[in-house]
């Protein structure tokens, strides 16, 4: 049966001669044009889509090297202009506001400030060394910069540094105090989380080298410095490693899940994350598994969904476990106010943009719109052929029919 479009030829007005050849061109069009038909509907999953939704959040993001702020439907809000931003150790979502408040560098300077959602600054730059995001009021920051200055007008790098919490006007609410070994990698001190923060200090030679515990905005230890490693405090709990092995303690410093697990995320939206025998499942505050462990890792739920991954790829599931969102992501960061972060291919090569709960891209970063658009591009290029060769094996077929 042939198919004919209507593009302004009628098939019983050609001549004898002419029908023939015309039929051939038009099986060519025809073709042409259901193969565009495919194209088009394949290349908006491949371009970015957008909601049109009324939202206040911002969301970092990066363009040829300087740092701005969308809003949730990926609309500029503040222009790519600063050097780089705030990376929290502690939070996937670092660099994106907190408490109307984020923290960026300038880009002809050494020096850090907070802006508001306007781009203004409202506490001027003036940090040289480690500086943090706000929680509670308060935000990490050292008046150290990291070096001193020598006689010869050159410098040397210090081997640490001293760290306090700042207010919101830039002033320090708990004085710097804390030493930060630059040459440690774990970082020695979390943000204020339902009222407070968990800090390391160096132990007794005859015991553990570092230890944890939890001072409140007073800077004074409620929880007594003796854990390996720790979290923050979350929905009443957080958890804690103390020989090897994970568990969960209340703001009094009592285990109420015993230490038993590989490792133990916070609480959120009422599930802990946690791994046993190599997978991660997730547990209610009695301990009980909810979601049976499975995934080869896992996040923590927030807007109702978490991400995991299954055979070395990320998607998301809710709170039954159920996926959601295929896994389809060679990394994938939790929803935040609707969006979530993902990594196409490896991180290091920056291919990465926001999607929201439908699957659509509503930002996608320079790298992974080069890279699709070289895919779009093969496509293209392939189908052109298609036709070419479709067409030619259409013609040889009908003059071998004559």
């Amino acid at each position: 049966m042939e198919l004919f479009f209507d593009i302004g030829l009628d098939k019983k007005s050609l001549a004898p001669a002419e029908k023939s050849s015309s039929l051939e061109n038009l099986q060519i069009i025809e073709i042409s044009i259901l193969l565009l038909v495919c194209l088009a509907a394949v290349l908006p999953d491949l371009c970015i889509g957008a909601e049109q939704e009324e939202v206040n959040p911002l969301f970092l993001i990066e363009q040829d090297g300087n740092y701005g702020y969308i809003d949730k439907i990926g609309n500029i809000v503040i222009n790519p202009q600063f050097k780089y931003v705030f990376i929290d150790p502690q939070l996937e979502y670092g660099g994106d506001f907190s408490e109307g408040l984020a923290l960026v560098w300038l880009r002809n300077s050494n020096e850090s400030g907070y802006i508001d959602k306007t781009g203004k600054f409202v506490i001027e730059p003036k940090f040289r060394s480690y500086v943090g995001n706000f929680s509670e009021g308060l935000a990490i920051a050292s008046p150290d910069i990291g070096y001193v200055h020598k006689a010869d007008n050159s410098s040397v790098n210090v081997d640490f540094i001293k760290l306090g919490f700042i207010d919101k006007n830039g002033k320090f609410a708990i004085e710097p105090r804390f030493n930060h070994m630059l040459s440690n990698k774990i970082f020695p001190i979390h943000s204020f989380s339902e009222g407070l923060a968990a800090v390391q200090i160096k132990g007794k030679e005859s015991e553990k080298y570092f230890i944890w515990g939890y001072i409140d905005k007073t800077g004074q230890f409620v929880i007594e410095p003796q854990f390996d490693i720790v979290d923050d405090f979350s929905e009443g709990l957080a958890s804690v490693q103390l020989n090897g092995r994970w568990g969960y303690i209340n703001k009094t410093g009592r285990f109420v899940i015993e230490p038993q697990f590989e490792h133990a995320s916070s609480f959120s939206e009422g599930l802990g994350e946690v791994t046993i025998n190599g997978k991660s499942g997730y547990i209610d505050k009695t301990g009980r598994f909810v979601i049976e462990p499975q995934f080869e890792d896992a996040s923590n739920f927030s807007d109702g969904l978490s991400a995991v991954e299954i055979g070395g790829k990320w998607g998301y599931i809710d709170k039954t476990g159920k996926i959601v969102i295929k896994t389809q992501f060679d990394y994938a960061l939790g929803f935040h106010n609707g969006l979530a972060k993902v990594y196409i291919g490896d991180y290091k090569d920056n291919k990465w943009g926001y999607i929201n709960k439908v699957e659509k891209f509503v930002w996608k970063s320079d790298a992974l719109r080069k890279a699709e658009w070289l895919i779009i591009g093969g496509v293209i290029l392939v189908l052109a052929i298609l036709v070419l060769v479709v067409g030619l094996f259409i013609r040889k077929y009908r003059r071998s029919k004559k």
